[in-house]
């Protein structure tokens, strides 16, 4: 099961060592397991993160896993924490910007094709798994869904404050984009190819945002 404890999978096999094998830093470890889970997840979901699984595509034991991470839930809150940044930028700290611009920014609307492909099949594996496993879910919700939104209302409470756009619930606001966004660039159910390309797609998004200034901006 995903859930289990990391520390009941440890055997006293994975504690034995190459002598001469060069040490890895505790930090090229973890980053080494969070790429490692990442790439499953988005492979299988939730249900295909396990010990043994992980270990393997990290090509580490699971003692070493072990000892990066208390349990699977744990690994799996560090990899949507470093996703969060992938969703949502830290926003611009020139408040020149045009909105737009800024708003485009923050959202990523110039990710790289392969980086925009990773991003849309890991929120569709978190899509299909919320109803199955709860924890998953909670998981996207407390360390990357939560976190990108205080961001997003920070720099918008700026742009009230600086007279730019309405003055609004910037939490609320903030609420309003990333659904706006998010929802006018997935694909539709039953269609796995509804955008003929990036770009029609970056476009409409970009119209759906300079629809949303038209209410939001300062008069």
């Amino acid at each position: 099961m995903p859930t289990e404890t990391l520390c009941q999978s440890a055997s006293l096999d994975d504690a034995k060592r190459s002598p001469g094998r060069p040490r890895v830093s505790e930090d090229d470890r973890r980053a080494a397991f969070i790429a490692a889970a990442r790439s499953l997840f988005v492979e299988g979901g939730y249900a295909a993160l396990t010990t043994n699984a992980v270990a393997a595509r990290a090509k580490a034991s699971k003692r070493s896993l072990y000892e990066a991470f208390e349990s699977i839930d744990a690994l799996f809150a560090a990899v949507v924490a470093e996703h969060s940044v992938e969703m949502l930028r830290e926003p611009p700290d020139d408040d020149a910007t045009p909105l737009e611009d800024a708003i485009a920014y923050i959202f990523n609307l110039d990710i790289d094709e392969e980086s925009d492909r990773y991003r849309s099949t890991f929120l569709h594996a978190a899509m299909l798994d919320q109803s199955r496993f709860p924890q998953s879910h909670a998981a996207i919700v407390e360390h990357g869904i939560d976190p990108a939104r205080r961001r997003l209302t920070g720099w918008l409470r700026r742009q009230i404050d600086a007279g730019r756009i309405v003055k609004e619930d910037p939490d609320r606001l903030a609420r309003l984009l990333m659904d706006l966004v998010f929802a006018s660039s997935r694909f539709q159910p039953g269609s796995a190819d509804d955008w003929p390309d990036r770009d029609t797609k970056k476009d409409h998004v970009r119209w759906c945002i300079r629809m949303a200034l038209r209410g939001l901006r300062a008069s």
